[in-house]
């Protein structure tokens, strides 16, 4: 009998892995390529990264059960609400993920250049663009 049960914990796939798939969207209903999903999940602050294929889809395997955060970024585009969801041991969830075109009026830029060290310390020299 404890030889059997050692041999169902070896199988592959008899394991508790949570896994997220999904499409990143824009905003008129067509997918989008490169965009860099993260997932970070909210009890330990691990990140998951992934990159969407060309036609917007993404897979995120062997992720433990928990709490996530799911964030996407592509030049050009805004995520309009940051996604929140819950995976299960030994669930997969699909998820879609909708950016919008990046309104102009809502792009700020930050330079900053770096001078010196000074004493092992890190001491920018900023310039902030005027409005």
């Amino acid at each position: 009998m404890l030889h059997t049960i050692l041999l169902l914990l070896c199988i592959p796939g008899t394991t508790q892995e949570a896994r997220l798939t999904g499409h990143v969207w824009a905003g008129n209903e067509a997918t989008l390529a490169n965009a860099v999903v993260t997932v970070t999940e909210l009890n330990t602050g691990n990140r998951h990264m992934v990159l969407s294929n060309r036609e917007g889809g993404f897979v995120l395997a062997s992720m433990t059960g928990g709490e996530y955060r799911v964030e996407a970024v592509k030049p050009g585009y805004r995520m309009p609400e940051i996604l929140y969801v819950r995976l299960e041991a030994g669930q997969s969830r699909a998820l879609h993920v909708r950016l919008d075109p990046a309104d102009e009026a809502q792009t700020v830029a930050v330079e900053a250049r770096c001078e010196s060290f000074c004493g092992g310390s890190f001491v920018p020299d900023l310039d902030f663009p005027t409005f």
